[in-house]
């Protein structure tokens, strides 16, 4: 079973530094900013690809369940429809990351050819999907994969909306821009528009409140679905290795965010925090599944 409690503590982690983020945001990105870090430009084009790499693969998986195993013909065009709007968003929004100037997204100059690289940096995932979900026995994988999907989106869709509510100022520009004052993360900003019409700002730099960074890569933690969609042996040896992954992985993005001047500590607190309650949401709707199919798997293993 997923270890629920896990997921519990990785929450309290992110409310914590989402309280100490009220008080400290911007000493703290006063003191780690590196204006023009490679690293941080390297992350801000790439950094969620491992995200979007989990909603490809689900997505993969759940287009073959969709077309070989689902009873119901309208239940397998929802299956396949969702998993190719699923592939189509991972590579859309991984493609207007990819062309990043010191963390700014350069989408209208640079669209097409982003989203050739976003298609092409989802060819792969996509296609171990496709071929672990033709190999898989249970039929009532398509659960998994499926609400999984959903999951993602929901998770995406309510960062992307919380983002338009605060419009908060990022930190590169409150530094570089004298008339563009800090603003904490409950706070509005109620003169973006006038800003951006006098000083010709992008409308990229107010959203620094939640994180979309954190929020997509947050994906990585259904990966401890991956021991039981791929039927590995020793499974929760496997779960344990992706949580611990996932987790270093988000903390070191978070840190390269707050390099790059694109977020302070309560915005990728806050991004994690929207992301991984949802998908502890859904380890608890899908308990009573996943419990039968490890059920079954493990006997089947044991024959």
């Amino acid at each position: 079973m997923i270890n629920k409690k896990a997921f519990t503590i990785v929450i309290a982690v992110l409310i914590v530094g989402l309280i100490i983020g009220s008080f400290f945001d911007y000493q703290i990105s006063t003191f780690l900013v590196q204006k023009n870090n490679g690293l941080g430009i390297f992350f801000a084009a790439f950094g969620e690809w491992p995200g979007y790499a989990v909603l490809s693969f689900f997505s993969g998986f759940t287009f073959i369940l969709g077309l070989k195993h689902y009873r119901k013909v309208w239940g397998g065009w929802v299956l396949m429809g969702s998993a190719v709007i699923g592939v189509g968003c991972a590579a859309f929004f991984q493609g207007k990351a990819v062309y990043s100037i010191n963390a700014y997204n350069m989408v209208e100059k640079t669209l097409f050819p982003g989203l050739l690289v976003g298609t092409g940096l989802m060819i792969l995932p996509v296609l171990a999907g496709l071929f672990f979900g033709n190999k898989a026995h249970n039929k009532e994988l398509w659960r998994i994969t499926f609400f999984g999907l959903v999951a993602i989106g929901i998770s995406i869709g309510l960062v992307t909306i919380v983002k338009h509510i605060p419009d908060r100022p990022r930190y590169r520009l409150v530094v570089s821009n004298p008339n563009v004052d800090f603003y904490p993360w409950w706070k509005i900003c109620k003169e973006k528009d006038t800003l951006i019409q006098t000083y010709g700002i992008s409308k990229e730099d107010f959203k620094s409140f939640p994180s979309g960074h954190v929020g997509i890569t947050s994906a990585m933690f259904l990966s401890v679905y991956i021991p039981m969609l791929l039927e590995m042996k020793k499974p929760e040896m496997w779960k344990r290795i992706f949580f611990y992954v996932t987790c270093a992985y988000i903390l070191f993005l978070a840190y390269t965010r707050i390099l790059a001047g694109a977020h302070y500590l309560s915005d990728v607190a806050a991004g994690g925090i929207i992301s991984v309650s949802i998908y502890l949401g859904l380890i608890f709707f899908l308990d009573k599944y996943a419990k039968k199919i490890e059920e079954e798997q493990t006997k089947s293993l044991s024959e």
